[in-house]
């Protein structure tokens, strides 16, 4: 039997509550922007890395994928224990900021939390509507989207 879902992070208290009440959402997707997710992958040159890094421009992110049907979609995770609960074998992660994520898979699908009670995949139209959302007049915050709305 799964564990009770205990939020690690503001992410995902905010996540918890967006599900549970969609006019939430807004700050989730702040937040999701804001924050840095766990990413299964590397950075190319950077493989055996164990230092922190900055990824310079042209540097080549290596995502690994989990297969869902027929099609590869990278992985994320809100906390390092959500990807415990997935991964059944040790694997080579990234910490990217979510804004940082979104920008890199231009719009491709990602999941976040995969296999867990609060995952969810991004889409092409969600990705959208996060841009949209995040491209603020002038000075403004930014926010951001997810899985949440339907």
């Amino acid at each position: 039997m799964p564990l009770a879902f205990i939020s690690e992070n503001e992410l995902e208290k905010a996540l918890v509550k967006a599900v549970k009440s969609p006019h939430q959402a807004p700050e989730f997707y702040r937040l999701l922007l804001a924050c840095d997710l766990l990413v299964l992958g590397t950075v190319q040159g950077q493989e055996n890395a164990s230092e922190k890094f900055t990824l310079l421009p042209g540097g080549k992110f290596k995502p690994s994928h989990r297969i869902e049907g027929w099609r590869p979609v990278p992985a994320g995770f809100s906390s390092l224990l959500r990807m415990q609960e997935y991964l059944k074998q040790e694997s080579k992660f990234l910490s990217i900021n979510g804004r940082a994520l979104l920008d890199m898979t231009r719009g491709a699908p990602v999941t976040l939390n995969p296999a867990s009670e609060y995952g969810k995949e991004f889409r092409r139209r969600r990705f959208r509507n996060c841009w949209t959302a995040r491209r603020p007049a002038a000075k403004s915050a930014p926010s951001s989207a997810r899985r949440i709305i339907r």
